[in-house]
């Protein structure tokens, strides 16, 4: 009798096990899948962005630039970013009433954080000294790498394949554009080597995220 109970035990402990282990990559195969939403969207964002850019700094009338300077680029994001805001406030909002409880776990997560944290101060110094921004161009580098370096950051926390080779690639054609590519031809860089490529990474989400083991 006791054999048989100590028999029922294990299986019932095993099966629990296989249950929770379930649920957790249920939970991450969710997960990736919600991120492939907000990397499509700021992936169009920034697409549009960079697009609507170089199409003002080229393309746009004389007059209209020589009244706007360099304002008409700043309301072109702030205009886009509202938007993105307001699309992503929905967003999260359903994402947390429709997301299931995560099962407990145990972590050090304080310290894995400052450790991580501290290689996003590192990589922002590290853009600072590199990328010496003053113009432009410059400063938006900067700016990409640091956010790039932020998905870095989530991917790792949250084991998200996507949001880490999303950032990783980013970087990379970032530098590369602004090593390579010539000032007038930037922004169309950017728009497909950042905006479509992040759009793209969001794709690759939603479709393979339920796949992930």
């Amino acid at each position: 009798m006791k054999e048989y109970t100590e028999k029922i035990d294990s299986i019932s402990a095993a099966k629990q096990l296989e249950i929770v282990k379930q649920s957790k990559l249920d939970i991450k195969r969710l997960n990736a899948r919600n991120t492939g939403k907000y990397l499509i969207m700021w992936g169009m964002v920034w697409a549009l962005g960079y697009l609507f850019t170089h199409l003002y700094v080229y393309n746009s009338p004389l007059e209209i630039r020589q009244k706007f300077g360099n304002n008409g680029i700043f309301f072109i994001w702030t205009f886009l970013l509202f938007i993105a805001g307001v699309l992503q406030g929905i967003m999260v909002s359903y994402d947390s009433k429709n997301m299931p409880v995560t099962p407990k776990k145990k972590s050090n997560s304080t310290a894995n954080t400052l450790v991580l944290w501290a290689m996003v101060l590192v990589i922002a110094l590290l853009a600072v000294f590199f990328f010496k921004p003053q113009s432009g161009i410059a400063i938006n580098a900067f700016m990409v790498v640091s956010i790039m370096s932020i998905y870095i950051i989530w991917g790792i926390q949250l084991s998200d394949i996507f949001l880490l080779s999303s950032g990783i690639t980013i970087i990379l054609t970032t530098i590369t554009g602004y090593l390579a590519i010539e000032p007038e031809y930037y922004n169309i860089w950017m728009m497909l080597a950042a905006g479509l490529v992040l759009a793209g990474f969001g794709v690759a989400a939603r479709i393979y995220g339920g796949k992930l083991e």
